[in-house]
Order: structure tokens, then sequence, then C-alpha cells
């Protein structure tokens, strides 16, 4: 008998650790972000988030005249990820464009370090702009670097554009890079 004792207590064992190393492989294989598509229906757009995001509307005075930009964003720790859109009467123009994109750049005071056309990925969809900003976040000696990483499109009537502003390397390149090429319009 207290060999079946043995081989009980034996396997009980075995059996621990099998379950100990499992846990900790698939811990290790879990992604840190769960990103799922988010479709924006009133937007007719959909683009890949993290979690589900919360939603915000702001008047903007463009050359254009008074649009809405919708906006869908999420947090990730000190990161904020958002998309949006805008529609006008008409296709806007430069000048609108550059007027729309001066109002997000504004949520970093710094420096632009790189702004430079991108494609869109999306057959018959134009190129964008992608402007990437560097500066502080927060004020005082509770300041630390931030970038804010932008992208923005232009089809038809609609404007699009999509932002990652948080401290600087708090989120994976991989991510931003993952978030930054998902934008799928219609």
């Amino acid at each position: 008998m207290p060999w079946i004792h043995w081989d009980n207590w034996q396997m009980r064992g075995i059996r621990q650790g099998w379950l100990l190393v499992c846990a900790v492989m698939l811990g290790a294989c879990a992604p840190a972000l769960d990103w799922r598509e988010f479709r924006a229906d009133e937007g007719a757009f959909g683009v890949l988030m993290p979690q589900r995001p919360s939603q915000a509307e702001r008047k903007l005075v463009t050359p254009a005249g008074e649009v809405t930009m919708k906006m869908y964003s999420v947090r990730v720790d000190e990161t904020v990820l958002g998309a949006g859109f805008a529609d006008f009467a008409s296709p806007p123009d430069a000048a609108t464009q550059a007027a729309m994109q001066a109002a997000l750049l504004k949520n970093l005071d710094g420096t632009v370090i790189s702004d430079k056309p991108v494609g869109s990925g999306v057959p018959g969809m134009p190129a964008g702009r992608e402007v990437v900003k560097r500066g502080l976040l927060g004020q005082g000696t509770a300041s630390v670097p931030g970038e804010l990483r932008a992208r923005f499109y232009v089809r038809d009537n609609r404007y699009y554009q999509l932002v990652v502003i948080g401290r600087q390397g708090a989120l994976p390149e991989a991510d931003i890079d993952m978030f930054m090429v998902s934008l799928k319009p219609g």
C-alpha cells in the first residue's frame, strides 16, 4: 500500500508542475492588447482598437465652415489612441485640411520631427499624411517626454484622422503601426 500512496503523491506533484508550466506558457503567449475591429457605422469606417472606444464630438471652425469632428478613442495606460472623421459639404481643400491638422497637433506642445506622405493601403482612397510631433506631456516637474503620431486622409467629402498620443515609448511601435494602418473606410 505505501507504494501506491507514493505514486499518487508523485503523480499529483507532476500534474501540478505541468499545470504551472502550462499557465506560464499561456501567459507568455497572450497578447498584451486584445485588438479587434471597431466599426463606426455613422462614419462608415472600421479600425482596430484594443478595447471598446468612447465617443466624443467637437465643433471645429475651418476655412470651409464649421464641421463636427466625431472621435472614437481608448486609453491604454499612458497612451490614447483615437480615430475620427468629419463630413464637409464638398471635398476639403488644402487650407481646410491644414486647419484640421493644426487643431489636432495643438494637443502636444513640441516640435514636428516628421511630416510625410503615406499610402492608405485602401483601394480607391488617396494617400494621406503622417505627422510625428515630440514634446512634453504634463506640466512642471511632472512632465515627461511625449509623442503624438497622426495620420490624415481625405476621401470624397470625408476627412479621417488617426492619432496616438502618450508618453514616448509607452506603447510598442508594433502596436502603434498596427493601429495606424488599420483604417478601412466603407
